[in-house]
Parts: C-alpha cells; structure tokens; sequence
C-alpha cells in the first residue's frame, strides 16, 4: 500500500501569497503547477521537490493521510492525470482544486473538490474529515521574507516557527 501524504507549502514562493498544494505518494511529489506544459503536473522526486530553491525557502508541511484516504486509488488517479498525453482535466487549474480531485477518488467520505481553493482549506479539511494521521513541518532555510512566512505559519496553520525541523 503506498505512503499518501499532502504537502502544503505555507506562502508563495516569494514569501506571501495563499502558497501551494502538492501530493506526495512513497517518493514521488505530484504538483499541479506547470501551466503551460500539456496537462500542468509536475512529477517530480521528493528529494529534489522539497530542495529545490522555492521549497526550501518556505515551511512545508506534510500530512500523513490515513486509511479513511485508499492510497492506490489517489495514485491511480494522479497517474491518470499526469500521464503527458493526458490534456482534458476536469475542473479548475488551481493546484489545491487538483489535489482534492484526485483526492476524492479515493476518500472514503469525499473530499469536495469544489469547495477547496487554497491550500489552507484541502489542508483543514483533510483534518476536519479526520484524515489526517500524522503531520511535520519542515522549513530548511529561513531567509528573506522571513517574518511574514512565521507569521502566516502560525495564523494559519497554528505552526510556531520552533514546531519546526530543518531537515527531512
């Protein structure tokens, strides 16, 4: 059975904004974020997703899903829909409104993939439909930008600075 877990990266990549959701299932991050490229995912592997410039400038944090989420379907799905000849998603082209597709396909009470526009709301609700098994918060280096990134962290996600490591 694979590992599914959401990760949600707190702010834009330049340090404000709603940030980013992204899939990660065993070692391979699903991101909805290459919007001119033939079906706008990402599939990238964890290492170098989450040490990438962008990534490791910002906190990160992971939810481990549990068994209310069937895993193999979620990836089913997300390969389904990253598979380049792949062009006709359904839906919108936000990244958190993605993740909750393919979220739902295999949640056993749903998702709501309609409702969930930022990745602040598939992060709550993952909780909110007690999915959520586990989580950890990563933020690899804290430079530029660095209060606002805190503080959206805490306000947001109730995520002091200190709850978090510096290294996955």
């Amino acid at each position: 059975m694979p590992l599914l877990r959401i990760l949600t990266c707190v702010t834009n990549a330049g340090g404000v904004g709603p940030g980013h959701t992204a899939l990660w299932v065993d070692n391979t991050v699903y991101s909805f974020e290459r919007m001119l490229s033939a079906n706008g995912w990402l599939v990238q592997n964890f290492s170098t997703y989450v040490n990438n410039d962008q990534n490791k400038n910002r906190p990160v944090i992971a939810q481990t899903l549990n068994s209310g989420v069937t895993a193999q379907t979620v990836l089913d799905s997300l390969r389904a829909e990253a598979d380049e000849w792949f062009e006709q998603y359904s839906g919108s082209n936000v990244c958190s409104q993605r993740a909750s597709a393919n979220l739902d396909t295999g949640a056993s009470n749903g998702f709501d993939p309609k409702g969930y526009d930022t990745p602040f709301g598939v992060y709550w609700h993952a909780w909110n439909k007690s999915y959520v098994g586990s989580e950890r918060c990563v933020w690899q280096v804290r430079g530029s930008n660095h209060d606002s990134k805190a503080a959206k962290l805490l306000a947001d996600y109730q995520f002091n600075e200190s709850d978090c490591d510096y290294s996955w």
